[in-house]
């Protein structure tokens, strides 16, 4: 009777244990990542596969609201038809027109990319790319939770001449 009870207490205890750590593994949710565990890497590759397929798509291929009532045509659907539409276009659409015509990305300069400042607040200012009196659309700053690695890749990347590599 004595070992039965000691084995109860020990599958007892052992069960509170592991359902402790499986608690405490579902409330450590990394949620300012949109990648999970994955290495990103300043590669325009590695930025569409962990980033922008991830948490950019639902919302920018063509037939979704944003691309057709705000005019902002970026078509992430495949990773050649994303890079030509960061490295293509320029803005438009929801943010002032005063922000109309700058280039998404402008490679070796993250602070004239419209990208970068439409993603992320050190780089979102008023007066943003020079005299032009635009203040880029800030509602991506806190929805796209954006890790600081993957801002850290994105922003090399662009720095590094925004290569399709």
């Amino acid at each position: 009777m004595k070992k039965q009870m000691n084995f109860r207490n020990i599958l007892a205890t052992t069960g509170l244990l592991v359902l402790s750590l499986m608690l405490t593994r579902c409330g450590s949710n990394n949620s300012n990542s949109t990648t999970s565990n994955a290495a990103i890497t300043p590669s325009f590759a590695s930025i569409y596969t962990n980033v922008l397929s991830q948490a950019c798509i639902q919302c920018h291929v063509p037939g979704t609201s944003v691309y057709i009532n705000n005019n902002v045509h970026l078509d992430f659907t495949s990773a050649s038809t994303a890079y030509s539409s960061l490295t293509g276009l320029t803005s438009s659409g929801v943010s002032s027109s005063s922000c109309n015509g700058i280039k998404y990305v402008t490679p070796g300069s993250p602070s004239s990319s419209y990208l970068a400042a439409v993603l992320f607040a050190d780089y979102n200012t008023s007066g943003f790319a020079g005299d032009s009196g635009c203040t880029p659309y800030a509602t991506h700053l806190s929805d796209q939770n954006i890790s600081s690695a993957e801002e850290t890749a994105i922003i090399a990347w662009i720095n590094a001449g925004a290569a399709n590599n």
